[in-house]
């Protein structure tokens, strides 16, 4: 347990650095693939009838119709959260995602309550590392979010439903606080002498790069087919300073030796670097799923209840997750 906190307060200096129904469904979206998706499935025996086959990682341009009209309460959630719509995911013009999650059980019961108010599903994604499952949203017209989150209390009080957000690297003058933190006056860090896991949601990594030629990296990717990848600078960085160890003494690691599980997450979408929720959570899903239990997550974005119910239940599965501060001048 006093190794787990070191290596914890390692990751949050090396963080800190980087700091500064099936009538419900308007449409059937296909399977995007890739990434390890298994595609559209058949309904579960667990899976209520008013729930929709399940596309593991479908991610439809238009999950409504206009049955219900064009008015939507959608674009105002959005603005009562302080976000842009470039903060959340669309499902179809001015109308936003939603991302309910829980058990199967609790988002099954809470789906059912939720299509009879008026909201639309448009697929469903297992995280079976986390017991969590999560169903993606239009709420519609009428249905505000606040309307949304009564209705889940009162059909299943555990699971949790919020916008579908997207969060964006954490990044700004670098300033190094690690070493202050573990009371290191020293050339930085410490050499692993146990295999000690560490997984890394990130962009991707280059294994070439000389810091981590001796680096034990392990990569995958959460992307689907046909997503944009983007540039490799961040998570290089991230994973070089955590374990990286480059030969002209510029760069050393603060826990050289630890075996690194890095998980590419994020995509570029109109120039920018992000990751919505669905796509950090798988992540948070393989990583549990492997028994890493220490994970670096240098992103920041807005707070969210569905992503604490996926937090949670990994927490409860004795993980530990160090997490980006804004960049908003805040130490």
């Amino acid at each position: 347990m006093k190794a787990m906190r070191l290596f914890a307060s390692v990751l949050l200096g090396l963080v800190l650095a980087l700091s500064a129904a099936e009538s419900a469904w308007a449409q059937d979206p296909p399977g995007r693939g890739g990434g390890g998706s298994s595609g559209r499935a058949d309904p579960t025996p667990d899976t209520p009838r008013s729930s929709p086959p399940r596309s593991s990682t479908s991610r439809t341009g238009g999950g409504d119709d206009d049955r219900t009209g064009s008015s939507s309460s959608g674009p105002e959630d959005v603005r009562r959260a302080g976000l842009s719509v470039d903060d959340v995911v669309m499902a179809r013009r001015d109308r936003p995602e939603y991302m309910l999650v829980g058990t199967a059980q609790e988002t099954g019961a809470a789906f059912t309550a939720l299509v009879t108010a008026g909201a639309q599903g448009l697929r469903v994604r297992d995280y079976p590392g986390l017991d969590r499952r999560a169903i993606f949203l239009s709420l519609g017209s009428g249905l505000t979010l606040a309307e949304a989150r009564t209705i889940t209390a009162q059909a299943a009080p555990a699971a949790e439903i919020d916008l579908h957000t997207v969060y964006r690297f954490a990044q700004s003058s670098t300033r190094l606080y690690a070493a202050a933190l573990l009371g290191d006056t020293g050339h930085g860090g410490c050499r692993i002498e146990r295999p000690v896991r560490i997984g890394v949601i990130d962009g991707p990594v280059n294994p070439a790069h000389s810091a981590l030629r001796d680096v034990t990296l392990i990569r995958d990717s959460v992307l689907d087919r046909g997503d944009r990848v983007p540039p490799d600078r961040h998570g290089t960085s991230v994973v070089a300073l955590i374990a990286g160890e480059d030969p002209d003494g510029q760069i050393t690691g603060f826990a050289r030796g630890a075996e690194i599980h890095a998980i590419s997450a994020f995509t570029q979408v109109r120039g920018r670097e992000a990751a919505d929720l669905e796509r950090i959570s798988a992540a948070i899903d393989r990583l549990v799923s492997r028994d890493v239990r220490l994970m670096n997550m240098s992103f920041a974005g807005p707070p969210n209840r569905a992503f604490e119910n996926v937090l949670q239940a990994a927490a409860n599965r004795r993980a530990v997750m160090i997490a980006a501060v804004g960049n908003r001048a805040l130490d």
